[in-house]
């Protein structure tokens, strides 16, 4: 095991980096190296950073190469979708004429630039470039209420109820409460179900 002399500058700039630097795999990488800087063993700063000993090995090997710089740049190479080219075509052309589903999206996208993405890919994808999905909710119509008083009431009877009465106005709307204990006596007691009289 070779030791790595450190400077007072490097130490205090890994010091300052292991907390400020804005990529966390960078911050671990300065996090290590002083660790080792303080004159901790390297299975102990393994221990302690969360990392194995051949992985403190690799970055105090990177450190000894080029210094803090070189601690700096990162490896990781991130995806590129190749819709990313497109998206400000896209967008703009999403915004002129937005569709109504994922699948017409599906299908503009690959009329306008060849590219062929699923449907989850492609709503990822409009995420990524700032437009959402909207959801949609339908308005009642009015009533009209000269129909309603012409139509004379049905005589039917009401096998649910066990009535032969026509079913009153308020038993039209659709009311849902909790079972309660009062609420069943009342059944068993009267055989009907309360509010429908």
């Amino acid at each position: 095991m070779v030791s790595v002399q450190f400077a007072e500058e490097d130490r205090q700039a890994l010091n300052f980096e292991r907390f400020h630097y804005p990529d966390p795999r960078v911050q671990q990488k300065m996090e290590v190296v002083w660790l080792v800087s303080q004159g901790l063993r390297r299975i102990e700063v393994a221990r302690l950073a969360g990392v194995s000993v051949r992985t403190v090995r690799r970055y105090v090997k990177r450190y000894k190469q080029g210094g803090i710089e070189v601690l700096k740049r990162s490896q990781y190479k991130k995806p590129q979708s190749e819709l990313d080219q497109h998206s400000q075509t896209l967008k703009e052309y999403f915004e002129k004429n937005p569709p109504s589903t994922v699948k017409q999206a599906q299908a503009a996208i690959e009329k306008l630039t060849g590219i062929r993405r699923e449907e989850t890919q492609v709503g990822e994808f409009l995420k990524r470039i700032g437009l959402r999905r909207r959801k949609v909710g339908t308005v009642p119509g009015k009533v009209d209420d000269t129909k309603k008083e012409n139509s004379a009431p049905s005589s039917k009877k009401n096998s649910s109820l066990g009535s032969t009465r026509p079913r009153p106005e308020a038993a039209n709307c659709f009311l849902w409460m909790p079972l309660t204990l009062c609420m069943v006596l009342f059944c068993a007691i009267c055989g009907r179900w309360p509010g429908c009289f």
